[in-house]
């Protein structure tokens, strides 16, 4: 059995080889049983192989176990979440950036006293957050973020705003 019993139950092989005859090929992604009946993640690519004719001989099947990358994304979704619950709990400003400079996070306490939305800044550069968010202090806090991104680590800057 290469399907899980809730899938051969809700029909899913004969519909996995039904698309894939009416659209040339079916890509799926979801849990399929090994032959010593453990569980794993699969990639699973379908396409009908013709014959003569246009005559339907069968089906090629490219199956790639997914399990490991499946469980690192989901250990990064629950780390993200952590961090981002820790940096909401704070009662301090917090912004992160990718390694390019793009700011690709804001906390709810920045933009409430900022009052600038979040979806107005993600993928702002640091010139442009400097420039209106706090143009007096862009020199200084423009040099500590280049630092910062050009090492790829992490600089801790306190600023008194108010």
């Amino acid at each position: 059995m290469f399907y899980p019993a809730e899938a051969i139950a809700a029909g899913w092989p004969k519909e996995e080889l039904r698309r894939a005859r009416l659209y040339g090929h079916l890509e799926d992604e979801g849990w399929r049983i090994r032959k010593d009946g453990s569980r794993f993640w699969a990639n699973v690519v379908i396409t009908p192989v013709w014959g003569a004719e246009d005559h339907l001989i069968g089906f090629s099947n490219v199956t790639r176990d997914l399990t490991e990358r499946r469980l690192h994304e989901t250990r990064l979704r629950e780390s993200e979440q952590r961090w981002r619950s820790l940096t909401e709990a704070l009662p301090q400003l917090v912004w992160s950036a990718t390694p390019d400079g793009a700011r690709d996070y804001f906390s709810t306490q920045w933009t409430e006293y900022t009052g600038v939305p979040a979806s107005d800044l993600l993928g702002a550069v640091i010139a442009f957050l400097e420039d209106r968010v706090l143009p007096d202090l862009a020199g200084d806090r423009r040099f500590h973020c280049r630092v910062a991104i050009n090492a790829l680590g992490i600089v801790k800057r306190e600023l008194e705003l108010g």
